[in-house]
Parts: structure tokens; C-alpha cells; sequence
């Protein structure tokens, strides 16, 4: 497998698990989050050098179709809200 996951790949992984298994992704600095989304974006590939920054940026001229995969953090149903 190369380094990049494709839409298929991830379908033949996802395939036997149980519908209501969450998804997460990465968080900043560490835990997880959440997927909230999965929004079709046209890529600009490459585009930034700075390690902070995404290897790719988001842009309606760019040079790839893909799917990105969103996570947030959300509020926690355990917790009462404070204000």
C-alpha cells in the first residue's frame, strides 16, 4: 500500500464493523477526536512547505478531487455546561 489512502481501501476496512462504530481522527497534540464531516475538496497537491501547515491546501482550482475527513471537538453530554 502506498502512503495515501483511497476511498477504496478505506471502504474494505471499514466494510465489517458495525454501523455505529465512531470514528475519530487525529487530535493536535494528542487524543482523538471525532469525524464530523466528509467533505469532497478539490486539492491543490503540495502546495505548502511549512511543517505546521498541511502538506496539501484546499482550493476549487486545484489539481486532485479527494475527500476530506473532518474532526472537531464537541461539546462532552457528560459534563454540565458552565458559564
Amino acid at each position: 500500500m502506498s502512503n495515501n489512502l483511497t476511498a477504496g481501501y478505506l471502504a474494505d476496512l471499514l466494510k465489517d464493523l458495525p454501523a455505529d462504530t465512531p470514528l475519530f481522527v487525529r487530535g493536535f497534540e494528542g487524543g482523538v477526536h471525532y469525524v464530523t464531516s466528509v467533505e469532497a475538496r478539490k486539492v491543490r497537491l503540495f502546495a505548502n512547505d511549512k511543517w505546521h501547515d498541511g502538506q496539501h491546501q484546499t482550493d476549487e482550482e486545484g489539481d486532485c478531487e479527494g475527500v476530506e475527513i473532518v474532526g472537531q471537538r464537541i461539546p462532552n453530554p457528560n459534563k454540565e455546561m458552565s458559564n
